[in-house]
């Protein structure tokens, strides 16, 4: 699976999107907003481009 994407919505918040690399079927992830554990999400969205 690799991050393809990332979306709002109002009821579930933040999600990444995730495509597998082997069949190409798409999923859905929250992400955790109260996390004191770092992340690279911001990394992420900084370096993905649509």
């Amino acid at each position: 699976m690799k991050p393809v994407g990332i979306d709002y919505h109002s009821k579930k918040g933040y999600q990444l999107i995730h495509q597998c690399l082997k069949c190409g079927t798409v999923k859905r992830n929250k992400i955790a907003e109260d996390t004191e554990q770092p992340d690279r999400i911001l990394r992420f969205l900084t370096d993905w481009h649509p």
